[in-house]
């Protein structure tokens, strides 16, 4: 997928974003999502037929940066989990790591998590969930919060305030819109998009 316009705006936006090598692929399914992110080591976005059309159908450069730019901050290790895995296997992943290393019950999900972690990576997290609240390990409320910085990232890349907040509410996401219009009135981020070099807003 070297050869298209997609492809290239996302490896010029990861490199910009400072993302984790990241692997790039396309698929012609019809009912694939624009971007798909996988949670894998490394990480892995998928691009949708739309993204793929070149000519007349092409999607606009700018609706481009704003996808590309959501999964380039989605792949970054805190994210890419969210992002990339089954909204059921993530809550299955953090009830194991609550009850590997915080109040929740102990099954064999989180034993196992506990004998596979290193030893340096075991007590640092059982620190961070032994002071965790109930909606610090919410699930929804984790991915709603990568969401947002997500949308933060494509309008970062993208430039344009009512493309991204279009596209932010066609997605349903209520949050994300106000959180982009606070975000927009904020005058670092015409300082952030001159020190990534991508363009004035508009």
């Amino acid at each position: 997928s070297s050869n298209l316009p997609a492809a290239a705006i996302f490896t010029r936006t990861a490199n910009a974003l400072r993302v984790p090598a990241t692997l790039l692929y396309r698929t012609d399914d019809e009912d694939a999502a624009d971007v798909t992110v996988v949670c894998s080591s490394p990480p892995v976005v998928v691009l949708g037929p739309r993204l793929c059309r070149l000519g007349a159908d092409a999607v606009p450069d700018e609706e481009l940066r704003f996808l590309l730019g959501r999964a380039a901050e989605m792949v970054r290790p805190d994210t890419v989990i969210a992002a990339g895995l089954p909204f059921e296997e993530l809550q299955a992943f953090m009830s194991a790591i609550e009850g590997a290393f915080g109040s929740g019950p102990e099954d064999d999900e989180a034993k196992q998590l506990k004998t596979t972690l290193p030893i340096r990576t075991r007590k640092p997290l059982a620190e961070l969930v032994g002071r965790a609240t109930g909606a610090d390990l919410d699930p929804a409320s984790y991915v709603a919060a990568v969401e947002r910085k997500a949308d933060r990232a494509g309008y970062l890349v993208c430039g344009d305030a009512e493309l991204s907040l279009r596209l932010a509410e066609a997605r349903g996401a209520r949050e994300g819109v106000r959180h982009l219009v606070e975000v927009a009135l904020k005058g670092e981020l015409i300082e952030a998009r001159a020190a990534l070099g991508v363009g004035v807003l508009r």
